[in-house]
């Protein structure tokens, strides 16, 4: 049921009813039977039928920031008065995107045929979730669109600014080491055998980390790396690159993630904020508890707590607590576990889940701040120890050099 959608497609239909004469429209079905069900229930003889054959690769070109900025767009222009469809056309006007335009131009058409734009929105899952899909279709109900884009954007801004903050403070590190790897390469590849050419003149004992340094440098110019350390990481790399989608893999990688010092506790308190977050706009907007939990379900991309929340939506159908099911599944630190079960024995889950949302958002934000003044003189360091103990160790021949003259 969870991914239900991801299997839809969109058809063109022609028909005849005989209530309203000739109609036509699109419909989101997983076949043509499915289509000719549909339109026998609501009694429409079909004549005919066609495919949609947009571009299948929209997620892959477009960004999530482009999807934040259409939604803000949405919202300021259906907020000032202009007609959905007029919002399509102004839209596509100002974006340069071609990707964007290709997709404004099918979610134009198929409104324009009578779908509802949630309803057309489900069609392209890897472009809006399932929460934003739920949000939209409660926006169609009420007449409060502009006010449903307007969360969606909010939301979407506020986890993105938040996804790059960990990334950030996460690359940073990293970008570091490999940027020193490189370095320590190129020396101990190009520089350290001329330095042992130098010294071979002087037919004396190198000092023992001149030696270790000199036998560094053998190995990586040697024909073993060459011929078969760098194809091996070259085989492991590709083969990542190839299984990277395999979810064996992606599991694997994610508790490696959560195993880096600092890092799991970072994933663990973003998840929690985006589940507060999430909850208490859908909630606030009038969907059921059980439906928003289903909708998360989708939207989140990790593996671990995506199998959490699907474990607290049977767990809720069951008629246990929010705040039992979420204690249960040990992935949401106390803090939000309490402010939940406040706001279910008060009544105001909503609000209680909005505010450990800002509490948390608040929360990340200060550990990331301390996160990167932290790692940067701790990176500097190792960096200077590494590159710097190099240039020691390749010095300590000259300084010996005055007493074998």
């Amino acid at each position: 049921m969870l991914n239900e959608s991801h299997s839809l497609t969109l058809f063109y239909w022609k028909g005849i009813s005989l209530r309203d004469g000739r109609m036509r429209g699109a419909i989101l079905a997983h076949s043509l039977t499915d289509v000719r069900e549909q339109l026998a229930a609501r009694s429409i003889l079909l004549l005919r039928v066609a495919k949609e054959t947009h571009h299948p690769f929209f997620a892959r070109r477009l960004k999530g920031r482009d999807i934040t900025r259409l939604c803000r767009q949405f919202s300021t222009l259906l907020a000032g008065g202009i007609p959905l469809l007029s919002v399509f056309e102004l839209t596509r006007a100002a974006t340069r995107n071609n990707t964007l335009k290709q997709l404004l131009v099918t979610l134009s058409t198929c409104v324009s045929r009578g779908m509802g734009l949630a309803e057309a929105m489900r069609a392209h899952p890897h472009c809006f979730d399932a929460a934003s899909c739920s949000l939209i279709q409660v926006g169609e109900r009420s007449a409060t669109l502009a006010g449903m884009f307007d969360r969606i954007a909010t939301e979407r801004e506020k986890t993105e600014r938040l996804r790059r903050a960990i990334v950030k403070a996460l690359a940073y590190p990293v970008t570091v080491m490999i940027i020193a790897f490189v370095v320590s390469v190129g020396l101990l590849t190009f520089v350290v055998p001329e330095f042992e050419r130098m010294f071979a003149h002087f037919g004396t004992e190198l000092p023992l980390p001149t030696r270790t340094i000199v036998s560094f440098s053998h190995f990586l110019t040697g024909p073993s790396f060459k011929h078969w350390i760098i194809p091996g990481l070259f085989s492991v790399c590709t083969s990542l690159m190839m299984l990277r989608k395999n979810p064996r893999v992606c599991l694997a990688a994610e508790r490696m993630g959560f195993a880096v010092p600092g890092a799991g506790p970072l994933f663990a308190r973003f998840a929690g904020m985006r589940l507060a977050s999430l909850l208490a706009t859908t909630m606030g907007a009038g969907i059921p508890l059980s439906n928003a939990l289903e909708d998360i379900a989708q939207t989140t991309r990790t593996s671990r707590f995506q199998t959490g929340i699907k474990g607290i939506l049977s767990a809720v159908q069951r008629g246990e607590s929010l705040s039992a099911s979420m204690q249960k599944s040990g992935l949401f630190e106390e803090h939000l576990l309490v402010m939940v079960r406040t706001g279910e024995d008060a009544g105001t889950l909503q609000s209680s889940l909005h505010e450990a949302g800002l509490w948390l958002e608040a929360h990340l934000e200060h550990r990331l701040e301390i996160l990167s003044n932290l790692i940067e003189p701790f990176i500097m360091a190792i960096l200077g120890l590494l590159v710097g103990g190099l240039v020691v160790a390749l010095y300590l021949p000259v300084l010996t050099l005055g007493r074998i003259i």
